[in-house]
C-alpha cells in the first residue's frame, strides 16, 4: 500500500485481503472508517473533542492494527481524510529515549530507581509528556521505552489493563516491540475489569533490560 493512501481505501483493501472473514472483523473496520470520517469532517466539534484529544499530538494521528502489522495514518485537514503516513511500523530494537515521571522516584523500589539512574547516566534523552498515548506514539516511531512502575502509594500499579496497557501492548508487539509488567508480558495476563498494572512498553531490548534489572538481586551493604 502506497504512502498517501486514504484510510477509506486502506480498509477496503483489508476486506479484500480477508474475503472469508465477517462478523467482528468487518464490524471493526466499519467502526474505524466511521470514526475517522467523523474526526476528519468535524475536528473541532464538541461532540468528538475527547476522542480527538486522545488521538492528537501536534496533528491528528490514528494507528491501526488487527494483528497483521501496524500502520499509521495522519489527518489531512484540507480534504478531511486520514492518509497512510507510516506503513508497517517497526520499532527499533533499542531506542535512545526514555519516558518516566521521575517526580515519583521516592516511591519506587530500589531496583527501579537504580534502573532509572542508569538511564540518566547513559546519555539517553528524557522525554515525558505526561500522556501515555503521546509518549508511546513517539517511542513507537523513534524507539525507546515508557515506564510507569509500581510505587508505595500504588502497589498494584496505576494504568488500567483492559483500557490502556493491553491495547497499547498489542500494538507494541505487532510493531516488533514489547510490553511488560516488569516481570512478564502484559498480554499474558488474564484481564479482570478495572484491574491496574505496572507498565513498561517500548523497544524490545529496552524492555528486556528493564526486566533483567528488576530480577537482579538487591545489593546489600558490607
Amino acid at each position: 500500500m502506497d504512502i498517501g493512501t486514504t484510510l477509506t481505501r486502506f480498509l477496503v483493501e483489508q476486506r479484500r485481503r480477508f474475503p472469508g472473514v465477517s462478523g467482528r472483523f468487518t464490524a471493526l473496520l466499519e467502526e474505524i472508517a466511521t470514526a475517522a470520517k467523523l474526526i476528519g469532517s468535524a475536528p473541532r466539534s464538541p461532540a468528538v473533542v475527547r476522542w480527538v484529544h486522545y488521538l492528537r499530538l501536534q496533528y491528528h494521528a490514528l494507528v491501526y492494527t488487527t494483528g497483521s502489522g501496524v500502520h499509521g495514518f495522519t489527518l489531512d485537514p484540507t480534504i478531511g481524510e486520514f492518509l497512510l503516513s507510516h506503513h508497517d511500523i517497526q520499532m527499533p530494537e533499542q531506542g535512545t529515549i526514555y519516558s518516566v515521571n521521575e517526580a515519583h522516584a521516592p516511591g519506587w523500589g530500589p531496583r527501579v530507581r537504580a534502573f532509572a539512574d542508569g538511564l540518566k547516566g547513559s546519555g539517553r534523552a528524557a522525554r515525558y509528556v505526561g500522556s501515555l498515548v503521546s509518549d508511546f506514539h513517539r517511542n513507537l516511531l523513534k524507539g525507546g521505552l515508557f515506564l510507569y512502575p509500581t510505587e508505595e502509594r500504588l502497589p498494584a500499579g496505576k494504568l488500567r489493563l483492559v483500557y490502556e496497557a493491553n491495547p497499547l501492548g498489542f500494538i507494541a508487539e505487532q510493531a516488533e516491540g514489547s510490553a511488560s509488567t516488569g516481570t512478564g508480558p502484559i498480554l499474558d495476563l488474564v484481564p479482570a475489569m478495572h484491574q491496574r498494572v505496572p507498565l513498561a512498553i517500548g523497544s524490545r531490548q529496552d524492555i528486556a533490560d528493564y526486566e533483567a534489572a528488576l530480577a537482579a538481586p538487591e545489593e546489600t551493604g558490607p
